[in-house]
């Protein structure tokens, strides 16, 4: 009982995050909601008795997000001043945002700790006598082949498409950013040429 609530909470959690993810237009916020998404995915593993599962997931998701992030700032060329803004911008989502993972460490330290969440996983795993993780091989790539496999493409098409749309937006600013510094020169070269008709 208590594993399926545990179960549903995370589950509820990433189902909403992943709604707001979608509709959201701000980038920062989608990678804010999407960090709350892997964590939620990595405690449902905790519930499968998967810790490599849940471990690898933290590890290879978040610094693959946290990386193209900062590919995202280098492109769009931005300074430390508009990074700082950025930064005290979004500060009050960030907090709430590791506030809500902090409060869901503790529910689940909690649970764990007065109840045994993965007790109802346990006595089949030794019934069968397999690990937790070939269990879960086998549920991923026999019964849920299909799904799983979708699933990857989705994720490698939300990459590409990610790079894709930063090196776009990158290209756009350059050259925005030549045409503001060619407009500049031109100004500069109008009032010099006007400076010197007018005797200065």
């Amino acid at each position: 009982m208590i594993s399926a609530m545990a179960f549903f909470m995370f589950a509820s959690v990433i189902i909403i995050a992943g709604v707001f993810i979608v509709i959201s237009r701000d980038l920062v916020r989608s990678v804010l909601l999407l960090f709350v998404v892997v964590f939620n995915a990595a405690g449902i593993f905790l519930l499968l008795d998967a810790i490599l599962v849940a471990a690898c997931l933290m590890l290879i998701y978040l610094v693959i997000t946290v990386v193209l992030f900062f590919c995202a700032i280098l492109v769009l060329d931005l300074n430390i001043n508009q990074v700082r803004f950025a930064f005290k911008r979004y500060s009050n989502i960030v907090y709430m945002v590791g506030a809500f993972i902090v409060f869901e460490c503790f529910i689940f330290l909690m649970l764990s700790l007065v109840f045994d969440l993965s007790a109802s996983i346990n006595h089949l795993l030794i019934a069968e006598q397999i690990s937790s993780f070939n269990r879960l091989a086998r549920a991923l790539y026999l019964d849920y082949f299909f799904i799983t496999q979708f699933s990857m493409l989705i994720l490698l098409t939300s990459t590409v498409g990610f790079v894709v749309l930063i090196l776009k937006t990158g290209e756009e600013h350059q050259r925005d950013q030549s045409h503001l510094n060619l407009d500049k020169s031109n100004g500069s070269k109008i009032l010099s040429g006007s400076n010197e008709k007018n005797g200065y």
